[in-house]
């Protein structure tokens, strides 16, 4: 759990900074752009467009 906060931190981080959804999935190793807008939607209650509009 704590692993994923970190890595969920990081990817927060990196998406204020402008990159792209696509490059912040797979710089921790996601299989999919689609895998890890689903896991940032089930933990934070949005997809990073809405987090970030």
């Amino acid at each position: 759990m704590a692993r994923r906060h970190a890595r969920l931190q990081e990817a927060l981080y990196r998406l204020a900074e402008g990159r792209a959804v696509s490059a912040v999935a797979n710089e921790p190793g996601y299989e999919s752009t689609t895998g890890f807008i689903e896991m940032f939607r089930k933990s934070l209650g949005r997809t990073p467009g809405q987090y970030f509009a």
